[in-house]
């Protein structure tokens, strides 16, 4: 599925403290990029959780429903692998 002008592909990258599991910072390059950072501003200011953000019902497929499922591949990350700070990436093709 694309978009009317035709892109299929979108950047969205989320940097999750390991320890805390609070969601730091994010990086969006691609369409509706301004769309995107308000999901996730709204997680960062007040600090919500990685795991916390896979529970907001967002719409999916659409643009904001984007954080959230790569808050959920950050989270299952977290889950299998070793408490310390790293960037999660995830793409999202529409």
């Amino acid at each position: 599925m694309g978009d009317s002008a035709g892109r299929k592909t979108a950047f969205f990258k989320l940097v999750v403290d390991r320890q805390t599991d609070r969601i730091l910072s994010c990086h969006i390059i691609g369409e509706r990029a301004v769309n995107i950072a308000q999901v996730a501003t709204i997680a960062i200011a007040p600090g919500i959780l990685v795991d916390r953000l896979t529970r907001i019902p967002l719409s999916f497929p659409t643009y904001t429903g984007i954080p959230a499922n790569v808050a959920a591949c950050a989270a299952r990350k977290i889950n299998n692998q070793s408490r310390k700070k790293i960037p999660v990436t995830g793409t999202a093709a529409h």
